[in-house]
């Protein structure tokens, strides 16, 4: 599965662009908008979106002890992940999702005497104000990811594939980019077909522990919206590229945005375990996952006082 980061200049028909590619590819895109509108007011007053719009250092300050803005609309891009692959249009997505290996991160532009063209036609404007509309946008789009994310918007090597529609339409670029992520294995450290980051909960469950269905019994007790392992995430690769190791934690609980590994295993292959989850932890910092052991699990169990069918956990 892979995501899309698109960073696009004011009449480069960028926007035209991602809108063509939501509608090709099934995937819906995010934006701006989604982050003033409805996110930072969750963790902000209407002062304080105000500054985020107009102060792009406000994004350093922090609303909650040492988390800033900018954590914080990292987490969310991040966050909605869980549902599926997505558009990012902007917002420094090309920064946040840079070591993501299963990205790709596309720029479009145009030279300035064509945006400029383009601006006076569809928008009725006259040369001096499309100027300086142009040149507005480009500062402001420029100085949002140094301030805020301390990189250079024009860098080349923050892109897979970069855009002049001077000559290229929707349609073509559409095209170029399609081919592009459908051969995406170039891009990743492994085949597509090999293993989705984002696979369809199944629909039945093959319980291999009768502590896992336990585990599941109380979870639906307490009404929990889960799944049993709907993920697995690559570890290593061999030099093929194959992967040589691999996770998929045994429940995720969508509401909590949590993975739960249990593990009653004999203590001896603890340390084995304990490695897997501390590396899934450091190449998918943005993954809340949570090690359960035999004493853990028997914890859990007393502390939420449920009845079991299982007399003992072996």
């Amino acid at each position: 599965m892979y995501i899309l980061t698109i960073s696009r200049t004011l009449g480069s028909h960028g926007d035209e662009i991602a809108k063509k590619l939501s509608q090709l590819l099934s995937i819906p895109i995010i934006d701006k908008e989604t982050t003033y509108a409805e996110w930072l007011p969750e963790i902000a007053d209407e002062h304080g979106v105000h500054m985020l719009r107009s102060s792009y250092a406000f994004y350093h300050h922090t609303y909650d002890r040492d988390r800033t803005y900018k954590d914080y609309v990292a987490e969310k891009l991040k966050g909605t992940l869980t549902s599926g692959p997505k558009i990012f249009l902007g917002m420094g997505s090309q920064v946040i999702f840079r070591e993501y290996p299963s990205t790709v991160h596309i720029r479009i532009n145009a030279p300035f005497s064509v945006r400029l063209e383009r601006l006076q036609q569809e928008w009725h404007l006259g040369t001096a104000q499309a100027m300086l509309n142009l040149e507005e946008s480009d500062t402001r789009r420029k100085k949002f990811i140094r301030k805020v994310h301390g990189q250079d918007w024009e860098d080349e090597f923050l892109y897979d594939l970069k855009i002049n529609t001077a000559q290229i339409d929707v349609d073509e670029a559409c095209d170029m980019i399609c081919t592009l992520v459908t051969k995406r294995d170039r891009l990743c450290p492994y085949n597509a077909n090999q293993i989705s980051l984002f696979q369809s909960e199944p629909s039945r469950y093959e319980f291999r522990h009768e502590v896992e269905r336990e585990f599941a019994t109380i979870l639906d007790s307490y009404g929990m919206d889960w799944a049993y392992e709907p993920t697995t995430f690559p570890l290593a690769f061999d030099e093929e590229g194959n992967i040589s190791q691999a996770i998929s934690p045994d429940f995720y609980l969508k509401r909590e945005d949590t993975y739960i590994e249990l593990t009653v295993m004999n203590p001896k292959y603890m340390a084995e375990k304990r490695r897997k989850i501390e590396k899934l932890r450091e190449l998918y910092p943005e993954i809340r996952v949570i090690l359960m052991d035999k004493k853990g699990l028997q914890a859990f169990i007393e502390r939420h006082k449920l009845k079991t069918h299982t007399e003992e956990i072996q």
